[in-house]
């Protein structure tokens, strides 16, 4: 079954925050890239997994000191885009009453 809910209800500010985390993503995958000689794309998207969700694995391979300072930057970076990307998940939630909709559909 499809839904019923307008695509245009979509708070254009919940869509810029997922874009952001994607963008944020994409930048930590390439900055490890980059600045790391000795890893393919895949240490590359699991270096940028890890410092997002900082459960702290440990790195793929020593971080040169350049990787360490874009390191630092990165997570400062994806805090905050983090952080707008929750308040606006929260506001969506609670002022379109996403809860009492499908409460309505059951």
């Amino acid at each position: 079954m499809y839904s019923t809910y307008d695509v245009k209800s979509f708070s254009p500010n919940l869509f810029t925050a997922l874009l952001f985390i994607l963008l944020v993503s994409c930048k930590g995958a390439l900055g490890y890239y980059w600045l790391l000689p000795d890893i393919g794309v895949v240490d590359a998207l699991y270096m940028t997994a890890i410092t997002l969700s900082t459960v702290g694995f440990g790195e793929v391979v020593p971080l040169t000191p350049e990787a360490k300072i874009f390191t630092i930057f990165f997570i400062m970076m994806s805090l905050t885009v983090f952080a707008f990307g929750i308040k606006e998940l929260t506001q969506f939630v609670v002022t379109e009453n996403i809860f009492e909709k499908i409460k309505q559909k059951k």
